[in-house]
């Protein structure tokens, strides 16, 4: 998207990026310094990991799904596999930054916890950084959805 020879996007990318760090550095000081984890934020984080894990499948399979089309030559124009990516790009950006402020929600939500063992504390963190797709969902489902692990504080 050019404006004036400006191309919008990829400043907006750049600015957005830039912006997030520090937000999500001031997300977590937030919640660990709070330690409150409203019943009603338990759902939404719930929606917001689900999201997170379905996405990339999602993504995975749309880019599957245009390239074959692409090369059995289907008469409609269905378009490159670079198209799409552009089409889609934006939704993806907003992922990977929903991914940093939800790895800075659980990060502080197992070190406020008293229902993880000290032991298992420090791996969780770990792979809230390493593997946020496949913990996350782990996480949330041991975790948080259950009703003694909500508003809980330190």
């Amino acid at each position: 998207m050019n404006v004036f020879g400006i191309n919008l996007l990829d400043n907006i990318r750049q600015i957005t990026i830039c912006a997030t760090v520090p937000l999500i550095i001031v997300a977590y000081i937030f919640f660990v310094q709070t330690k409150l984890f409203p019943k009603f934020f338990t759902g939404l984080v719930g929606l917001l990991t689900a999201w997170i894990t379905i996405f990339p499948i999602a993504l995975f399979i749309g880019f599957i799904v245009v390239i074959a089309l692409n090369i059995i030559n289907m008469p409609q124009d269905i378009g490159d596999p670079f198209s799409f990516y552009d089409s889609i790009a934006p939704l993806g950006d907003a992922t990977t930054i929903l991914v940093f402020f939800l790895m800075a929600f659980y990060i502080a939500h197992a070190k406020n916890s008293s229902l993880i063992p000290n032991n298992d504390r420090k791996y969780y963190q770990i792979g809230f950084v390493l593997f946020p797709v496949l913990v996350m969902p782990m996480y949330y489902l041991k975790f948080m959805k259950n009703k003694t692990a909500v508003n809980e504080t330190a």
